[in-house]
Parts: structure tokens; sequence; C-alpha cells
């Protein structure tokens, strides 16, 4: 299966220990500009069907674009973490059915790593796997994708 069967392609994330020097640093390496920072998600809202994790802090995305890039700063026990400026994390895509998407992808051997669950405990919003051997995969609920993409100057 590949993942152009699961939604198109959103960003790549970069997780941070340092979320405004990361914004500096790579913001110069790659030539882009960032929108707004954000507030992050709080642990109690996330799950993480391997234990408990940790939330994150913040998270900045780049404005117009191309490169899409979304930079992470997480708590030290949550997936964001990292004590490096910028680490590859992540590549997102846009899914119509977050929950149908991971159930499909765990049938093709990736984990579910953490998401943000709706009122039944299934996945909505957004959802990390992972296989051994690849990049992590971020679902994201397209949804959202018009109004993310005008908020960010997107053009994806």
């Amino acid at each position: 299966m590949t993942l152009a069967t699961i939604g198109s392609e959103y960003h790549v994330g970069i997780i941070t220990a340092d979320l405004d020097r990361a914004m500096t640093e790579v913001g110069a390496l790659l030539g882009v500009r960032w929108a707004d920072v954000i507030d992050g998600v709080p642990a109690a809202a996330l799950l993480a069907p391997g234990g408990q994790t940790g939330g994150l802090l913040r998270a900045v995305h780049s404005w117009g674009g191309p490169p899409c890039v979304e930079l992470l700063e997480g708590e030290p026990d949550s997936v964001w973490f990292t004590d490096q400026l910028a680490t590859l994390h992540h590549h997102a895509y846009w899914a119509d059915d977050i929950a149908g998407s991971v159930e499909r992808l765990q049938r093709d051997g990736w984990s579910l790593e953490v998401t943000m669950p709706d009122g039944s405990g299934a996945p909505s919003s957004f959802a990390y796997l992972t296989k051994p051997g690849l990049a992590r995969v971020q679902l994201t609920d397209a949804s959202r994708r018009t109004d993310t993409l005008a908020r960010l100057g997107w053009t994806v």
C-alpha cells in the first residue's frame, strides 16, 4: 500500500529542543518565514497505545512554501522531545477518515504511536504511525485542509 492511497501530502515535521533558535536556524537554512507560534497539545488530550506520552509544548509552520515545514517542541517524555536543534520527525498526509486510515495502515504493519482520540476512543484529528525501517507518518484530518492552507499561505 502506498500512502498516496490514504491522502495527499501535507508537510514535513521537524522536532527541536529550542523552537525559537530552530526558527532562526532552520528558517535560514530552508529560506522560509514562519507563521505564528501556536500552543501545543496537553498530554491529557492524547492517547498513546504503548503508554502515556508527554504533551506538545509549542509548534510553528512555515509561511508560504513550498517547502511546507512544521517545527515542534515537546515535553521531555513526549514523542516530540529531542535534545537536538532539528531532527526529522514525520511526513504528514491529509486523510479523510483518520480511524479508517489507521486501521488500513495497521493491517499493513504500521503501529499507532499517538493520537488525539474522539469521544469513543477512536483516532481523530491526527495520528502518528510507525513501521520499522521507515519514517514516522502523521495523518491529519482533511476537513481542516482548506482553513489550514489558507492560514499558512500554502498552495499545495
